[in-house]
């Protein structure tokens, strides 16, 4: 698999960084932060495949395969992780502000 021209980020779901997130491993991360332009290019049909492993990678884009290579798992893995719903919970609930009820206006 060739290595992406630029560094690979999302600061849009990942705005700490891969390494920050707690989804990823280290090694996970490196992977994603190298070939993430490139894997990236090749799921959104930009770049053509030329090695094997390319084309395997399309396949898993695809569905046609599943994940077998530890650079396809981690994608599928980035995949997943942005397309998750989070559902936030809150120990102290909903507090309901009130209005001062002194008018302090005329004043």
């Amino acid at each position: 698999m060739r290595t992406g021209q630029f560094e690979f980020f999302d600061d849009i779901n990942f705005p700490m960084g891969f390494r920050r997130s707690g989804s990823f491993s280290i090694s996970e991360a490196e992977l994603l932060s190298s070939y993430g332009d490139t894997l990236i290019k090749l799921q959104n049909k930009v770049l053509q495949p030329e090695l094997p492993d390319e084309y395997d990678f399309m396949m898993v884009c695809d569905g046609a395969k599943d994940a077998q290579t530890s650079l396809e798992k981690v994608w599928v893995k980035y995949k997943k992780e942005i397309s998750r719903k989070d559902t936030f919970f809150s120990a102290f609930g909903k507090k309901e502000t009130t209005r001062p009820t002194v008018d302090f206006s005329n004043a």
